[in-house]
């Protein structure tokens, strides 16, 4: 597939869910949203959540699988992108107290860039990303020339805005109603860029650093999980303003972008400390982790096995990532019961009824010999390409898999390695030293040590592990010990193993696994 392809096929989905006439709607419409009050949308926004294309977003749990965690993280990326619409308004109102820096014409472009941030999300949210983003990546560099900050679904998001059909839709938007923006801009403030440096300022408040999507989500996650995480955001919004950073940039260049004042600093670092928390209690929980790999699991299981999945007479094919824009939640769970593999039922049957996956081995300080993982091996590294450490992973799984001799699918063996918080929240604002003056600017990093939390984290909070069903955990933890040492000079101590194996069973299973001979593993497919 090409570029031009892909785009294509977006194409194709916006024109099956968008209407070819405007629906009537006479007026705006108020909405009460549990975590940011009772707001009113506009006229067109309203058109735009109420078509498909939209809808859709109501069917894509927030959290993906946390709710098998804490019950009540049910919420959807719709009421999430609500939000963020209400949310940047308001951050908008607080830079305008003092002086008009955000002009009408740019807050009717925030809300409907908030509106449709996250339109490119599928089923589970970041959960299908692990199976589909790294079919984007090439596409991803070839659109923007690099691969920075710019996620799977902000790219299909940015796909679907600038596509032909709806930009068609948009434009009797704009004609019925009487305003004019432009849906480039909106579409480059998706995935964090922007068309003028000069108003570099605008996309901050939709992708960045202390930015509308990232501190609703806070809120939000924060609030249905159950787990408190606070930010004072009435000091937030009042640190933040609009300034000139051009001292900064290349030669010649304007540059307008958000800073925050002095006093601020502190709210950084409650969204940091935040991010940290949520990443160790939620996101990375290991049951979150071990359904993440469930749900890959059953994609692995299709795309090898050439299953035919349909969806109102559609083919599906999960190797083109289009097609995980018509899969919905419903779809996936849906498919147990008409499905005629028996085994692909089974492994939705799995998730359904929470018969997880369980942790056969768990890798970190403290359970490497070495004290620190980092230094281990490379294997634990995020840094990779994610297409290149995927296919290392699987490579070294099926050795596992054959190494234990169990009677299972390479499928429902996993190594995980959770995706550690990204933290630009500390390493892109600039910080006005001086209350008096917009002209005085410091890096958080002067003011608060944010790499050094990060790395505290990466070395004490992040585990990662080697998920297998309960029935062979003995066999696939003996395995995995052996080739981890043999390949990778990792030599892991018995509290690897005390959360899945029974000891005793274990003891035994490892002096009975037979050994694969050095010569039949190919190591060209475990270095990276």
């Amino acid at each position: 597939m090409t570029l031009d392809e892909l785009k294509v096929d977006i194409d194709a989905y916006c024109r099956k869910n968008l209407p070819e006439k405007l629906e009537k709607v006479p007026t705006s419409k108020v909405i009460h949203d549990t975590t940011w009050g009772t707001n009113r949308f506009k006229t067109y926004e309203i058109s735009i959540i109420n078509t498909p294309l939209f809808q859709r977003l109501r069917l894509v749990t927030q959290m993906g699988f946390a709710n098998y965690v804490y019950p009540s993280a049910r919420h959807s990326r719709f009421e999430h992108s609500l939000g963020v619409t209400i949310l940047v308004e308001k951050m908008c109102k607080h830079i305008n107290t003092d002086s008009e820096e955000i002009s009408d014409n740019d807050i009717v472009a925030l809300r409907l860039a908030g509106l449709l941030h996250d339109i490119g999300h599928c089923l589970f949210s970041h959960t299908s990303e692990l199976v589909y983003s790294s079919l984007l990546e090439n596409f991803i560099e070839e659109e923007f020339d690099d691969l920075a900050a710019v996620a799977s679904h902000e790219f299909l998001g940015y796909l679907i805005v600038t596509s032909k059909s709806f930009n068609t839709y948009f434009s009797l938007l704009m004609e019925r109603d009487k305003f004019k923006v432009d849906l480039q801009e909106i579409a480059l403030m998706i995935v964090g860029r922007t068309i003028d440096e000069r108003k570099r300022y605008l996309t901050s408040f939709i992708n960045g650093p202390f930015d509308a999507d990232k501190i609703d989500y806070f809120s939000r996650d924060s609030h249905f999980s159950g787990i408190p995480a606070q930010i004072d955001l009435d000091r937030l919004f009042y640190e933040i303003k609009k300034s000139d950073i051009s001292k900064f940039a290349k030669e010649g260049s304007i540059v307008n972008d958000l800073t925050i004042g002095i006093s601020g600093v502190t709210c950084v670092e409650q969204i940091i400390f935040n991010k940290m928390f949520l990443y160790s209690s939620i996101y990375n929980h290991q049951k979150v982790e071990s359904l993440d790999c469930m749900f890959k699991g059953v994609f692995e299981y299709i795309i090898d096995k050439k299953i035919e999945v349909k969806v109102f007479d559609k083919v599906l094919d999960f190797k083109n990532p289009v097609s995980f824009l018509y899969f919905t939640e419903y779809d996936f769970y849906s498919l147990s019961n008409s499905t005629k593999d028996e085994k692909l039922r089974q492994l939705i049957r799995n998730i359904i009824d929470r018969k997880l996956l369980k942790r056969s081995v768990t890798i970190n300080k403290n359970t490497v010999e070495s004290g620190v993982l980092g230094l281990a091996s490379n294997i634990f590294s995020t840094d990779a390409n994610r297409l290149e450490k995927e296919k290392e992973l699987r490579s070294l799984v099926k050795i596992i898999h054959k190494e234990a001799g169990v009677d299972c699918e390479v499928s429902e063996i996993w190594i995980d390695i959770p995706k550690a918080p990204t933290l630009k929240e500390g390493s892109m604002p600039y910080v006005r030293v001086n209350k008096n003056s917009h002209k005085e600017f410091g890096k958080i990093s002067d003011f608060f040590p944010f790499s050094q939390f990060q790395e505290l984290y990466t070395q004490n909070k992040r585990s990662c592990y080697v998920f297998g069903p309960e029935k062979y955990l003995n066999e696939i933890a003996a395995a995995a010990k052996k080739i981890f040492s043999r390949e990778y000079h990792i030599e892991l101590k018995d509290t690897a193993f005390k959360y899945g194996c029974n000891s005793d069973e274990y003891s035994s299973t490892l002096n009975d696994i037979s050994a694969v001979t050095a010569n039949s593993i190919n190591t060209s497919l475990l270095r990276s």
